[in-house]
């Protein structure tokens, strides 16, 4: 019988090999076979179904607070868009610091991104999804009863 590698058997099944060493030590891989720290797999091995609660994922209903009832002031929506550039640099840092490049289109094998590239220059459907997300814990910092001042 020929054996395949965890690498190989995570590139052959789509997932992570850390999630195939997890399949081999919980015994879900039939005919995996361990020598010392390696797990050798057969190379006719099926993927092992996903037995982690899937169900439970699948019947998640997201229900946040309603802040369809709160205001903005006007400085407080320029806070906004001052919160929303804040948020797409942190994102950014943080994609580079994991060796994120800008790219045409998105790819995560390559680790390149279209949106790394300064708030200015990004599309407004973009600059919208962190516009909202600011804008949505303005008002609910306000919605709980917080104050936001300028000192």
């Amino acid at each position: 019988m020929k054996y395949i590698k965890v690498s190989q058997a995570a590139e052959k099944w789509g997932i992570s090999a850390r999630r195939v060493r997890v399949l081999c030590a919980e015994g879900k891989i039939e005919g995996m076979i361990r020598k010392g720290k390696l797990y050798m797999i057969p190379e006719n091995a099926s993927k092992p179904s996903d037995g982690r609660n899937i169900k439970k994922r699948n019947t998640y209903a997201p229900n946040p607070i309603d802040t369809g009832d709160i205001e903005l002031s006007a400085d407080i929506m320029n806070l906004s868009e001052l919160i929303a550039k804040n948020t797409h640099e942190v994102w950014a840092v943080s994609r580079i610091k994991d060796g994120w490049v800008y790219g045409d289109r998105r790819d995560d094998d390559k680790k390149q991104h279209p949106c790394l590239v300064p708030y200015e220059e990004l599309d407004e459907s973009e600059k919208k999804y962190d516009r909202n997300t600011s804008m949505e814990i303005l008002k609910l910092i306000v919605k709980l009863g917080y104050n936001i001042t300028k000192s």
